[in-house]
């Protein structure tokens, strides 16, 4: 599974960092101390924080955080599936849901269907819900996620065409 993969490459490289600034301290011309190897570690810790907080600052992520989506959902006129897993701690699934319901309707959108999948995270993982899951499940999407979709699309295809 990919983010079991993910994680694991990203220990190894945690790890393989941290080995080579303890050896880089010890093979140095300065002499190999704790604190040399514990400074190079810090160093890097505060290059990994910088990083992220260059993410966290960025204009698109701005603009993710203040981004509405109620005015465009009453711009759709097309049939919509809206599914989110229970236990996804990501976004708030009850609320999402209840807010993309209230705006299709609002909008006079009658094709739509809303899906709160139980037992599922953000990915359509089984799962209890624990951000620490993400590397262990090694379920790619739950078979109901799938069959939700599957049914919702076959609906929409052998239809009727719409007027």
């Amino acid at each position: 599974m990919m983010t079991k993969s993910l994680f694991r490459a990203l220990h190894i490289i945690t790890v393989t960092s941290l080995l080579t600034i303890a050896v880089g301290a010890q093979t140095s011309t300065q002499s190999p101390t704790v604190e040399g190897f514990w400074q190079g570690a810090l160093e890097a810790q505060i290059a990994a924080a910088k990083a992220q907080a260059d993410v966290l600052l960025s204009p698109w992520f701005r603009f993710f955080l203040s981004y509405d989506p109620r005015p465009t959902l009453a711009t759709v006129k097309v049939p919509v599936l809206a599914m989110n897993g229970e236990v996804d701690v990501q976004v708030p699934a009850k609320a999402d849901l209840g807010a993309i319901d209230l705006a299709l309707k609002e909008a006079g959108n009658r094709d739509y269907k809303i899906v709160l999948l139980p037992k599922l995270n953000h990915l359509f993982q089984n799962t209890t819900g624990a951000p620490s899951e993400y590397g262990s499940i090694e379920e790619t999407i739950a078979p109901i996620a799938l069959q939700t979709m599957g049914d919702w699309i076959v609906a929409h295809t052998s239809a009727a065409p719409r007027q």
